[in-house]
């Protein structure tokens, strides 16, 4: 990622931060896509400083760092549920609702969750690469994906349902550890970390999908 896209990126959220801010400031439903917009934006920024560094005495440090505020990105998905709270049907017509305040929170919703998530896989991607870099070539960062994804679920479940935070692994380890051991001895525990880690893969997937369909766009391109 060049200076230019560093910058658009800062420009892009800092915009849509204000907005969110300033729009939902007394609506605390709404105002905690605010917050978890800024934690999901945590592992993208250290992906950001990974970047600059080409020793993996820093990386390696710099990368479990990165690990422990991943799932903030991933859980960014769970805030979709908010646009149950927009009421979208006219319960006279049963029709969609032509509602200026309805559709603008929507627009918020999406403009927040999707890029984000998106730049959560390129998160993934850029650091998996960077670490298979200080190895053998026949080591591919694709390799990390399942581990990776597999601790960013449990994340997302000890945040979403257990609400632990992210700097409490090191103020609470040994109760942290403990609730991740009832965790995996619950049968909704387990549901749900496996179905969240396939529905992961299948997000990575389709980045990757996304980009390669770019690449032949980009080559086709250039042909002409």
């Amino acid at each position: 990622m060049n200076k230019k896209s560093i910058l658009l990126l800062h420009i892009y959220y800092i915009a849509l931060l204000l907005i969110i801010h300033i729009s939902f400031y007394q609506q605390s439903t709404y105002i905690l896509l605010f917050i978890n917009t800024i934690l999901a934006l945590i592992p993208i920024e250290l992906t950001l400083i990974g970047l600059q560094l080409k020793k993996l005495r820093y990386l390696i440090p710099l990368s479990v760092i990165w690990l422990l505020f991943l799932p903030n990105n991933f859980y960014l998905i769970t805030d979709l549920f908010h646009i149950s709270l927009l009421e979208p049907y006219d319960t006279t017509t049963a029709l969609i609702k032509l509602d200026s305040e309805m559709w603008f929170k929507l627009m918020m919703i999406f403009l927040s969750v999707f890029p984000t998530i998106f730049l959560g896989c390129w998160s993934i991607q850029t650091i998996s690469q960077k670490i298979s870099n200080h190895f053998s070539k026949r080591f591919k960062p694709i390799i990390l994906y399942p581990f990776i994804l597999f601790f960013n679920t449990v994340g997302i479940y000890l945040g979403r349902f257990e609400r632990w935070n992210s700097w409490e692994i090191f103020t609470q380890p040994l109760s942290l550890f403990k609730n991740i051991i009832l965790i995996f001895n619950t049968s909704t525990g387990q549901q749900f970390i496996l179905q969240f880690f396939i529905f992961s893969l299948v997000i990575m997937l389709s980045y990757h999908v996304i980009l390669a369909v770019a690449k032949i766009q980009a080559l086709t391109d250039k042909r002409r």
